[in-house]
């Protein structure tokens, strides 16, 4: 099983008898990536962790959230020995109740997307540690995030 995008391509290569099809290879591979990256497989469904910061609502996925991260299932925070659910709240729910907040912060109850941001109420008033079950993006490199189009070679997810 091939490892990441240049061991995959090699791995076509020698399967195919088309040493010399490296393009074509490319465009096919980052065709499918984009075909099933909605499709749900036992191996595209990733259990994910991350931490809060004391004071900060939105969470990025370039330095905060798993990078690969493309639909969350369930998310729940840590509190004590157990775990309380998180619950999807729409943008403008959110908003309505980020500007109606007092000073109090707690740990976070309820999440909500606005394009690669994650935001979190309430505003933690300290660092929590917070696990997400969820479909990863089979169009993107794990560790980094970015969009795998063939250019970089060293890029790998768990398709």
């Amino acid at each position: 099983m091939a490892e990441d995008v240049a061991s995959m391509i090699a791995a076509v290569k020698d399967e195919t008898h088309w040493p010399s099809e490296t393009a074509a290879i490319i465009r096919h591979l980052v065709a499918s990536l984009r075909h099933y990256r909605r499709r749900r497989f036992w191996f595209s469904e990733k259990t994910g962790t991350f931490n809060t910061v004391a004071g900060q609502s939105d969470y990025v996925r370039t330095t905060n959230f798993p990078a690969d991260l493309m639909e969350i299932d369930t998310m729940r925070v840590e509190s004590g020995n157990g775990e309380i659910i998180m619950d999807r709240i729409s943008l403008a729910d959110m908003r309505a109740m980020q500007s109606g907040a007092s000073a109090t912060r707690n740990s976070p109850i309820y999440y909500s997307w606005l394009g690669d941001t994650l935001i979190v109420f309430p505003t933690p008033g300290g660092v929590w540690t917070i696990n997400l079950d969820y479909l990863f993006d089979a169009t993107r490199d794990t560790a980094t995030g970015n969009e795998i189009d063939g250019t970089v070679t060293t890029y790998t997810n768990e398709y």
